[in-house]
């Protein structure tokens, strides 16, 4: 693997870990918005992570079988 190529992965990871814990700073101002209690939008947190765990390993052997361009397009 390139230097390129690693630190892109990294840099995306990165990047998804990054946006996946900057609602937890925002969680009151979400719930005074949408007028539900704080549980109730940090379900949703949870919700959305336990989403992005199951359906990444689903979705990366789905689209494994087609090159890199049409998947990103």
């Amino acid at each position: 693997m390139s230097i390129m190529r690693l630190f892109t992965f990294i840099l995306s990871i990165f990047i998804v870990g990054m946006v996946e814990m900057m609602v937890a700073g925002i969680m009151n101002l979400m719930s005074q918005d949408l007028h539900v209690s704080e549980a109730v939008v940090g379900q949703l947190v949870t919700m959305y992570a336990l989403t992005f765990a199951i359906c990444g390993p689903i979705l990366v052997k789905l689209t494994n079988r087609f090159s890199s361009r049409p998947v990103l397009l």
